[in-house]
């Protein structure tokens, strides 16, 4: 680790005495007077005019409960009533309870310190169901007022089929309670009177149950024409929660991006100036201040809800911070591992080389979002997020380490007989431009797996080329020069001398019906556009030699053995 001089660091020294010379813990002068006593402060000043009209109206407070208990006094003594005897004690303690607390009240100004402190009772359990109920209040009640209107209209339209089946089954109770009083014939019996009764009950409920209908529905014609439009109520609404708790929500994101911009562009100076590379411990410090930045610029934005008394965006807030601890400890495995890329030591290590999607890459750098590259390739810059080198492994790469097996401009051949120019390679596309042809394209990886060959660095044209076996005497010595000198100087009609590395013709086998001679002209990389050229060059030669020296070309042949007649 290089360390810089110090008259490097003097000025951001300076700019943190600076910054703690503002904080309230920071040291600061008493004031006295003459006679070495302290004086108070303005702030102080302010703080005990504000105390004292607290303690006045405290005072009227307590007066006002003193009376109250004093006008109570008669109703305790009395014997003759013990009723209103019993409710006058009730209503005592109530008016002592609150005048306890106001004297408290009154006691904690004054003193500046709280007197529930100096109580000994028990604190109460903490209910986390009734905590988390209490917590949740705030957004359940914005929800039900979002929800006010559609679920009064939902109430009064099930109240509307309850009272409608009501009514229904009234009239049919009606109608057969007619039909029965009908049907009897002694109409100065006991029944008839009875029926009589039931009927006009009946005829209630059935009433009852039209008037409720017709009042319902008018309630409900009332909410929907209060009802406004969905685009005009959703506007509405919109504006009403700039106008409350926008700025707020605003104000809250603003603390938290400058929070954090500021920190982390304050921990970036102070790091430039003390280390030039990234150590473990320089890594380690990356990942704990990030955290922290995290922290902090969270609790800012949460300072900011709290002094503006906005208690539902608190909440809101509070729970969102709790869902991502929740998720934290259930990724916590992954988010070791990305730890351990993070602080170099994982199985992805900076300046090693990695394969993905076939591809090779470049550990640049290993942060949240890390950095590959490949030089090779054009648009070779990766950005990355940590969780995607997961399950990756890296190895250390030597210097003469190809990255690609060519470069745009390059001639190569794939292993399927194609070739072509290299006009574009991108981690997505190899572009090839063979002569005369369309232009075709492959997917890199796919590319890869064709194994090119690439012409541009030298190459050579192979043939094999077979003679009839009756120049047997000159196989070995005259035929091998004749077609090796009759080849050169064909192929330097084409090429220049430089271009043409080496040529060898060799007698390569006693073929079944031909000497067969292996023919190899290597070439430098300047003519890999005539590779095709080369190769049908190189056959016609050899045939021009064989014409020239009267060499004849065999053909396959059968040879029939017949069998003695004998």
């Amino acid at each position: 680790m290089s360390f810089v001089p110090l008259r490097q660091l003097i000025g951001p020294l300076i700019f943190l005495v600076f910054l703690l010379s503002d904080f309230p813990g920071a040291a600061q002068e008493t004031p006295t007077d003459e006679g070495g006593g302290r004086l108070e402060t303005p702030d102080e000043i302010a703080t005990s005019s504000s105390s004292l009209k607290s303690l006045r109206a405290l005072i009227d407070s307590i007066a006002a409960k003193d009376a109250e208990l004093a006008e109570l006094a008669p109703r305790l003594e009395a014997d003759d009533n013990p009723a209103l005897k019993d409710a006058a004690i009730v209503e005592s303690k109530k008016f002592q309870e609150a005048l306890d607390e106001l004297q408290a009240q009154f006691d904690s100004i004054a003193g500046g310190v709280e007197v529930a402190e100096f109580t000994d009772e028990p604190p109460e359990p903490v209910d986390p169901q009734a905590e988390l109920m209490e917590l949740l209040k705030p957004i359940l009640d914005e929800a039900k007022k979002a929800t006010a209107i559609p679920r009064e209209l939902e109430a009064l339209t099930q109240r509307l089929e309850v009272l409608d089946a009501r009514r229904q089954r009234a009239a049919e109770a009606v109608r057969r309670t007619t039909t029965l009083l009908d049907a009897v014939e002694n109409q100065n019996a006991p029944l008839p009177e009875r029926l009589d009764a039931a009927l006009r009950a009946w005829q209630n409920h059935q009433k009852e149950a039209e008037n409720e209908i017709t009042v319902t529905r008018h309630q409900l014609e009332k909410k929907e024409l209060e009802q406004k439009p969905l685009l005009e109520s959703t506007r509405e609404t919109l504006l009403s929660f700039f106008r409350s708790r926008g700025m707020n929500l605003l104000l809250g994101f603003s603390a938290f991006a400058l929070t954090y911009a500021a920190i982390r562009f304050l921990y970036k100076q102070v790091h430039r100036l003390l280390t030039r590379r990234r150590s473990f411990g320089s890594r380690l410090v990356d990942v704990i201040f990030q955290l922290l930045a995290s922290i902090a610029a969270l609790f800012s934005m949460v300072m900011v809800f709290h002094v503006a008394h906005d208690i539902l965006l608190l909440a809101l807030t509070i729970l969102f911070f709790a869902g991502i601890c929740w998720g934290g400890i259930r990724f916590l495995p992954g988010y070791m591992e990305q730890l351990r890329l993070l602080l170099n030591i994982g199985p992805v290590r900076e300046g090693e080389r990695v394969v993905m999607d076939g591809l090779p890459w470049r550990v640049n750098d290993l942060r949240f979002y890390s950095k590959l590259s490949n030089e090779s390739l054009s648009g070779g810059n990766l950005r990355l997020p940590i969780k995607m080198l997961i399950g990756v492994h890296s190895r250390p790469c030597p210097e003469n380490e190809a990255w690609f097996p060519c470069r745009e401009g390059d001639w190569i051949q794939l292993e399927n007989g194609q070739w072509g120019k290299i006009l574009s390679q991108t981690p997505e596309v190899v572009t090839l431009e063979p002569l005369g042809k369309a232009i075709i394209s492959y997917q890199t990886a796919a590319f890869l797996a064709l194994n090119p060959q690439n012409l541009s660095h030298g190459f050579r044209v192979t043939t094999v080329f077979g003679i009839d076996y009756r120049h047997q005497p000159d196989a070995t010595s005259k035929i091998p020069e004749a077609m090796k000198s009759h080849v050169e100087s064909g192929l330097l009609k084409r090429v220049e001398p430089n271009q043409l590395l080496h040529l060898e013709v060799e007698l390569k086998q006693a073929g079944a019906s031909s000497l067969d001679y292996e023919v190899d002209a290597d070439f430098s990389g300047d003519v890999a556009p005539l590779y095709e050229q080369l190769n049908r060059a190189l056959t016609t030669l050899l045939v021009e030699a064989s014409n020239q020296n009267g060499w004849s070309i065999p053909f396959n042949q059968l040879t029939i053995h017949q069998a003695d007649p004998k």
